[in-house]
């Protein structure tokens, strides 16, 4: 299941895979852009245009898993 926004260019990537259901609803993308919206504003390393980035992909877990200890006590 794929859940995106009325964006014309999804439905042509989408369509060529027949046993995949693809949702146009913003309903299901809210909360996905949400959360993608405070990881960008809480670590430099993920936000856009920029020279901090993460390098591995083991540091950029850790930085996550230490955003998400301190401001959401998910761990």
């Amino acid at each position: 299941m794929v859940c995106t926004d009325g964006n014309p260019s999804y439905a042509e990537v989408f369509e060529e895979d027949a046993d995949l259901k693809h949702f146009i609803t913003k309903s299901e993308t809210c909360l996905v852009e949400s959360y993608n919206s405070v990881l960008r504003y809480y670590l430099a390393r993920l936000h856009r245009k920029t020279k901090c980035y993460s390098k591995s992909k083991k540091m950029l877990m850790l930085s996550i898993k230490l955003l998400a200890y301190e401001k959401f006590n998910l761990y």
